[in-house]
């Protein structure tokens, strides 16, 4: 994705940052009710696109999760995350496409809705893939209006993941792919 376009993006959010949670919490809420009832985190997790940390504090809670890294680039919205953050959080302003974290350092990766150009999709796995743990669950979760799922399935493929579990679920807006990597 161009630079211009991601600081527009940018832009964007760190205005609705006020308002996110009044107009897509409950939508957001709906996503997570799905993905917490197949995906059992563990370890130290990592949540790309943050936003506002509806999800950091649910998965800080897990007597299973170590820590929480959430990453956003709008520091808007990671100044609402930091409302509700506690010891197990750590906040990072950054880039999804190029992320500030040391090789190897998580167990999980979350992302949702986030990507929604291939470009950009393609370039988050490979980051994914170094900062993971090698064999270790990655999530995605992707907007079905703006990517085909032939075109999802084979960019997952192409950087190395292996889709384990599909759930698109007729309430929720999003496709959420649970990833691992092949070599697994």
């Amino acid at each position: 994705m161009q630079r211009k376009r991601r600081l527009q993006i940018i832009e964007y959010y760190n205005k609705l940052s006020s308002v996110y949670e009044k107009l897509y919490g409950e939508e957001q809420v709906a996503k997570y009710r799905v993905i917490s009832r197949r995906v059992s985190p563990r370890g130290r997790i990592g949540d790309f696109g943050c936003g506002t940390g509806l999800y950091l504090v649910e998965l800080a809670r897990n007597r299973n999760v170590e820590m929480v890294v959430g990453i956003d680039a709008s520091i808007g919205m990671l100044s609402k995350a930091k409302e509700k953050k506690n010891e197990a959080v750590e906040l990072i302003a950054g880039d999804i496409c190029l992320l500030p974290l040391r090789p190897n350092s998580l167990d999980f990766a979350y992302s949702i809705t986030v990507i929604d150009d291939a470009e950009t999709l393609y370039t988050f796995l490979n980051e994914v893939k170094d900062v993971l743990r090698s064999g270790i669950l990655v999530l995605g979760v992707l907007r079905k209006s703006l990517l085909s799922s032939e075109n999802i399935e084979k960019i997952v493929n192409d950087c190395g993941f292996k889709i384990s579990c599909r759930m698109d679920v007729p309430t929720v807006k999003d496709i959420i792919l649970v990833c691992r990597e092949e070599n697994e």
